[in-house]
């Protein structure tokens, strides 16, 4: 929560410069102190539970930088999550984004989320282990805008088994057959309207990624150097 707090009072004072400066209506926010005493009402919140409640270790990650919160240095916290999540998998990574584009050894993509997956596959495949990637993605771009659609699936299917750079195409140049090891999913819904068998895709937008069962990144960035290089969202 106090990670939080302190993202939301940079947000909200770059915002306050850049464009409410000379607008006394709205004031600067500062830090808030912390005392025991506030930790002794935190840990009597427990008494209120019930049943055998569990203790989570949590944080913020962020994908930030001076111009969005007037930061000395980018940072990428966010990305440096996914990294050491996918490197650290044991049994299997659980996927959910609305984008999926990250190509190794690119003039224009830099994210290395492609390459940490591809390091992961290699090293179950020579140690013998039985690990899986699942990743659930969009059909289709949520846009219906045909420019946006096709450059959309141009970077996402560049990024997943077309070109050489591609995910699947370094893995079969190392011997791997990719899918004993990656899968790529969409999702679908049927009913039944006025009589008729109708179905429409699902337009996955969550951005979730699920480690073993132990740990897990639930937030709003996308598998894109957008989300994930600090200088951009």
């Amino acid at each position: 929560a106090r990670d939080a707090a302190r993202h939301f009072i940079q947000r909200w004072n770059i915002h306050k410069v850049e464009k409410f400066a000379n607008d006394s209506s709205y004031s600067f926010i500062l830090p808030k102190t912390y005392d025991d005493k506030e930790e002794l009402t935190v840990n009597n919140w427990k008494e209120f539970l019930e049943g055998h409640p569990c203790q989570i270790n949590a944080q913020c990650v962020r994908s930030i930088g001076p111009w969005s919160a007037s930061t000395r240095t980018t940072e990428t916290s966010i990305l440096n999550a996914y990294i050491q999540m996918i490197d650290g998998a044991e049994h299997f990574i659980f996927i959910e984004n609305q984008f999926f584009v990250t190509v190794a050894n690119d003039s224009f993509i830099q994210n290395p989320v492609s390459e940490t997956l591809y390091q992961r596959i290699v090293r179950a495949h020579r140690l013998g282990e039985k690990y899986r990637n699942y990743i659930v993605l969009p059909l289709l771009p949520g846009s219906d805008n045909v420019n946006i659609v096709q450059a959309s699936l141009y970077f996402i299917m560049r990024s997943i088994a077309k070109g050489d750079n591609s995910l699947f195409k370094r893995l079969e140049k190392a011997g791997i057959q990719p899918n004993d090891y990656i899968s790529f999913f969409g999702l679908r819904q049927y009913g039944i309207l006025m009589g008729v068998l109708v179905t429409e895709t699902i337009f996955v937008h969550s951005k979730l990624m699920i480690v073993d069962d132990r740990m897990a990144i639930c937030g709003s960035a996308n598998i894109n150097d957008r989300s994930l290089l600090g200088e951009r969202d």
